[in-house]
């Protein structure tokens, strides 16, 4: 320590004062790691839940062009069971939100000629 102190002049205009980064930084940064793992998690569901639609009904993902569109999403819970979903009557089919003309045209279509798979278990 002694042999540096010469040097100390010098060290004070070359070093810069270290201030505490405000609070506004520490929320965001929290902010920030909370959104990434929601969008992981969203990720995660989302994979799991395009295996399990296209292991039971082939063909039914087609219908959109991303499985977490808020029609289809509507269209899937509209009912309890896939089968239900092949059934469904052209007016109740209409009834669903977000389930416009082309939609509609779509999910009719795949009704007609949907398979489902019976030897499928969901964990």
């Amino acid at each position: 320590m002694m042999r540096l102190r010469p040097l100390l002049p010098q060290a004070k205009d070359i070093l810069n004062e270290v201030i505490p980064a405000p609070q506004v930084n520490h929320d965001m940064k929290l902010l920030t790691r909370r959104r990434r793992q929601l969008v992981n998690e969203r990720s995660m569901v989302t994979d799991r839940m395009y295996g399990n639609v296209q292991s039971i009904a082939p063909g039914l993902i087609e219908l959109t062009g991303s499985i977490s569109n808020k029609w289809f999403l509507n269209f899937l819970t509209s009912k309890s069971s896939f089968d239900q979903l092949m059934r469904m009557h052209s007016r109740s089919v209409q009834k669903i939100k977000g389930v416009g003309k082309v939609y509609f045209e779509l999910i009719r279509r795949w009704q007609k000629s949907a398979i489902l798979s019976t030897d499928v278990v969901i964990w």
